[in-house]
């Protein structure tokens, strides 16, 4: 009955509203910002998501610990006229030397009479190429006990097993740890990648420090065990923050507690967790969200298990009549990442997701069907990153498809062309370029990102890309403007001045310039009539980190934004200042 009631009344507020012909409804209001929450929900989960592994990859590179290359022991030959006239090579125990290769070795000797000298060097361009190859622990030998007079000279290849790995003091949990970083490798040949991999999955984890060496076993020719010390630190870490980054209708001042914690269950995992509430007094406007992110690597393999919550209330108002509309939300994705190649300067992930995104939106507590819903999407994602001396630039490609599964909406066949889609295709698109310079003995870095998406699909709020806040187009706010497609571009010049006072030291400050376009299949971009809009901001600011005794930290950033371009509907403000301040204290 209760119900019936407050469904009776939703519907006589709407008609006595749409009554007005330049008044929107309550359901039209409450649809529209649903939407521009998702957008905002959904950018800030893949904001976030982008810079943590992007943040990981960039760190793997600065922090990878080269395996230590033993180098062949150089042999001091004889001076001697005697030489051997030989026809034939054999090269034994050659498993990971393709023929073409073997027979590049062997062709300038073939046929020659070769001296001691000779043959010692065939032998060193053996190791050389294994070492060069990756195979940094296998070593050529003369086989003993063959007469070389016949013509036929023969070298067999200890191509270097590995024996065993041993992390510190050797415990169970350090065994668990060894298992899930260097999976299936005993009796296997030692593959510098292998190795460089696994001390990367060990590094991963911030409260790490992981260094090797290698040492051949005695009385096991061939053999090496790997020798693993960890300086690990504190793996918890606590922090608190407060910032204005909250959308205007739900209360823009927040309160962020985070809590990151390494190898808890003793499988070089990751769990990182974060709250945010708003700090509105108001009780009729307010936003949360939850988030959990675990990450458990094996090999080249990282799997990511994420859950996210959020909601939000909200006031609003139209022709004198005041109604309340809330919304929440809950999205999980489950990723599998693998690295498929790697050197010692570059990375490139492969990655496959598959999200659940399930949102509800309700007008005076009555659920409303238009704007509540279940997507499935599918992720297929390719991410590379590399250093070229002190440059460091990523790409990321990302292929989402839209399922008809879990439950997800299914798209009505009878709907316009202009009706989103659930079962849609996007493409998705990330360039960042950054670099240090210096200027008359001063310090600068620059960074720039460039930022797109691609559909031919019309697509739900959570799904569009939106510009105009302090991710995409700064000098805005609330993401004024989203559309099926767009990008835009960022650029930033921060300069590092030196100071000689310890709490100055790492403080910098900022100079950005973004722009960016996005459109829309159905002419309409946030009800605004236009089909596309074009948006340019700019920003100055600065930032520091303070490092405090007992290993904490405190940090804070301000900007000042100004929008300098922007279409008709969409209201530019003289100034916007975003801070954050965050200490972390544990």
């Amino acid at each position: 009955m209760r119900t019936l009631c407050k469904t009776f009344l939703v519907a006589l507020v709407t008609l006595l509203i749409s009554m007005s012909a330049n008044s929107a409804t309550p359901e039209e209001t409450s649809f529209r910002q649903n939407e521009q929450q998702q957008r905002e929900q959904q950018r800030l989960l893949r904001f976030k998501e982008r810079e943590r592994l992007l943040k990981e990859l960039e760190r793997s590179l600065d922090r990878i610990e080269h395996p230590p290359i033993i180098p062949p022991k150089s042999s001091v030959i004889p001076e001697s006229d005697v030489c051997f006239n030989i026809d034939k090579i054999i090269f034994n125990g050659t498993e990971n030397m393709l023929i073409d290769d073997a027979a590049a070795l062997k062709r300038p000797w073939l046929g020659k009479c070769l001296s001691l000298k000779d043959i010692d060097s065939l032998r060193n361009s053996i190791d050389k190429f294994y070492i060069e190859s990756g195979w940094i622990m296998a070593r050529a030998y003369l086989q003993p006990e063959q007469n070389i007079k016949s013509g036929t000279l023969v070298f067999q290849v200890l191509e270097g097993k590995l024996n065993d790995i041993k992390l510190n003091f050797d415990r169970t949990g350090e065994r668990m740890q060894i298992s899930t970083a260097f999976p299936s490798m005993i009796d296997e040949t030692i593959f510098i990648r292998d190795v460089e991999q696994g001390l990367d999955q060990i590094n991963r984890l911030l409260s790490n420090r992981a260094s090797m060496t290698m040492e051949p076993v005695k009385n096991k020719p061939g053999y090496t065990d790997i020798l693993i010390k960890n300086i690990r630190y504190n793996p918890y870490r606590l922090s608190l923050g407060y910032d204005n980054q909250g959308s205007r209708s739900t209360g823009d001042k927040r309160a962020v507690l985070t809590v990151d914690t390494d190898n808890l269950f003793s499988l070089n995992d990751n769990l990182f967790i974060n709250v945010t509430e708003s700090l509105e007094s108001h009780t009729e406007r307010s936003s949360s969200s939850y988030s959990v992110n675990l990450s458990i690597p094996y090999g080249y393999w990282l799997y990511t298990l994420s859950l996210n919550h959020s909601r939000y209330k909200s006031t609003n108002s139209s022709d004198n009549t005041v109604f309340v509309t809330r919304g929440n939300s809950d999205n999980s994705s489950l990723r599998a990442s693998r690295v498929i190649h790697r050197d010692k300067s570059s990375k490139t992930t492969l990655a496959l997701a598959l999200n659940l995104k399930d949102t509800r939106t309700f007008l005076e507590d009555v659920k409303l069907g238009t704007s509540s819903r279940r997507l499935t999407v599918a992720d297929i994602q390719f991410l590379h990153v590399a250093r070229e001396s002190v440059v460091v630039w990523t790409a990321q490609l990302t292929y989402s498809r839209g399922l008809d599964a879990f439950g997800a909406l299914l798209d009505d066949p009878l709907t316009g062309d202009g009706t989103p889609k659930a079962q849609f295709e996007k493409l998705d698109w990330n360039l960042s370029l950054s670099m240090p310079f210096d200027i008359a003995d001063n310090r600068f870095s620059y960074q720039s990102g460039l930022s797109g998406q691609l559909s031919r699909d019309p697509l739900f709020g959570s799904e569009q890309i939106a510009i105009g806040d302090l991710y995409s187009i700064r000098g805005f706010r609330d993401s004024p403007a989203s559309g099926d497609s767009g990008g835009y571009l960022r650029n930033d010049i921060f300069w590092h001045p030196q100071f000689k006072n310890a709490y100055l030291r790492a403080l910098r400050f900022s100079l950005g310039l973004d722009v960016g376009y996005v459109s829309v299949r159905n002419n309409n971009i946030n009800n605004s009539g236009a089909g596309s809009a074009t948006l340019a901001g700019t920003a100055v600011g600065a930032q520091q980190t303070i490092t405090l005794p007992h290993d904490q930290q405190f940090s804070w950033s301000l900007n000042i934004g100004r929008g300098l371009s922007a279409p008709r509907f969409i209201k530019k403000e003289s100034a916007i200042a975003i801070f954050n301040l965050n200490w972390k204290f544990w």
